[in-house]
């Protein structure tokens, strides 16, 4: 029979497993770097404050994604035995490379693991940043990343976003995942987003890789999410509401999956110029157009993407109304003005209590050489699929 010593053990290795630092960039290192990182962390372990179950659990969840054939006393008993060889080596493996930030920061939460870390700790701490050559404005900015990590504050954290200049806040997404709402990356790179998100003003993001998940995206009134020249955008379990419209532009790739549009007043979705989108089990509730000229309707309205793919998404009370009857408006859930040699794919869609003034609830329009349609079903809608 296992007693509590026993049962408490094996209750705290699991939980080492269950939450180990998976996406910490060290994953991606040498093994000397691994080797030399986690040597010096458990140097930091054992000389500040006093060793601790919480610093080795620490310490466990950092080694166990490193797949190393050590265990964690090899490396508790190499800090011990650090000579000067061995710092020779930890400065070639990180002086002013990406992973000296992670490993000050690992380093201070470390301290944070002992709840009131000892003033004198943090020169140690020090001793590493200046043989890392890391200024000290960069270390302000890196206390104020660690205390929202152990506070899991995310008005810290915004705090830290908009401070920061040289640290890339991508590689402790292991650490803001877990608490961070709204942006947890951005930078030319990324914009990375989570949890709610409002928008009080029209926004315009130029981030290579865009990437939203479970976010809660609520508009102020007129306001519009714009996207340029991004290589890849994705939506995923995202809710947007009460918007004017989200404008993705020269966007190579563009994926929305099992997302939720309400309330929108001016179109939902204008894709211009993109290689490949895909929307997939999407809801469209109550979008309406006011066309200003002929054929700018649509609740989604796709302009020169070369392949579309719409699967398995509803539209309810979507409508678009013209100015009068020389300015009608076209394709009340879906228009796409196509030209050669691009493909659109629509199927298994749902479309009820459409409205259009020309009677068109998806219309297709330009070459019309590969387009494939299949289940689309209209209830109570004034016309159906459109190709011209």
């Amino acid at each position: 029979m296992m007693n509590y010593n026993n049962l408490h053990l094996a209750l705290t290795n699991s939980k080492n497993i269950i939450f180990a630092f998976d996406s910490h960039p060290l994953t991606q290192a040498s093994p000397l770097e691994k080797s030399s990182y986690l040597t010096f962390l458990a140097s930091l372990a054992i000389y500040t404050d006093g060793f601790s179950k919480e610093k080795l659990s620490f310490l466990q969840r950092l080694l166990k994604p490193l797949q190393l054939k050590e265990d964690l006393a090899f490396f508790l008993q190499a800090a011990k035995n650090i000579a000067l060889k061995d710092v020779s080596t930890f400065l070639d493996c990180f002086k002013h490379q990406p992973l000296a930030d992670n490993f000050l920061v690992d380093a201070l939460l470390l301290l944070f693991c002992n709840r009131k870390p000892l003033a004198e700790n943090f020169i140690y701490i020090a001793e590493f940043a200046e043989l890392l050559e890391i200024p000290l404005l960069k270390m302000e900015q890196m206390l104020l990343l660690v205390q929202s990590i152990v506070q899991q504050d995310n008005n810290l954290y915004q705090q830290f976003l908009n401070t920061r200049t040289s640290i890339a806040e991508e590689n402790f997404l292991y650490y803001s995942k877990n608490f961070v709402q709204g942006i947890s990356v951005h930078n030319a790179a990324q914009l990375r987003v989570l949890g709610n998100f409002p928008l009080n003003t029209t926004t315009t993001y130029t981030s290579a890789d865009v990437h939203f998940v479970q976010a809660n995206l609520s508009f102020a009134e007129n306001c519009k999410l714009i996207f340029e020249d991004a290589t890849r955008v994705r939506f995923e379990d995202c809710t947007f509401s009460n918007g004017r419209n989200l404008d993705l532009i020269n966007c190579q790739q563009i994926e929305f999956n099992n997302c939720t549009f309400q309330n929108f007043s001016n179109r939902t979705l204008f894709i211009d110029t993109a290689q490949e989108v895909t929307l997939t089990n999407c809801h469209f509730e109550n979008s309406t157009n006011n066309a200003r000229s002929t054929i700018i309707a649509g609740t989604v309205y796709l302009k020169n993407c070369l392949k579309s793919q719409i699967t398995a998404c509803t539209f309810v009370n979507c409508q678009a109304k013209g100015l009068n009857s020389y300015t009608p408006s076209f394709g009340a859930a879906i228009y796409a003005q196509t030209v050669a040699p691009a493909e659109i794919s629509i199927k298994n869609c749902q479309f009820t209590n459409c409205f259009s003034d020309t009677g068109s609830i998806v219309q297709i329009s330009g070459y019309l050489g590969n387009i494939s349609y299949d289940n689309l079903d209209f209830q109570n809608c004034n016309g159906e699929l459109v190709l011209d």
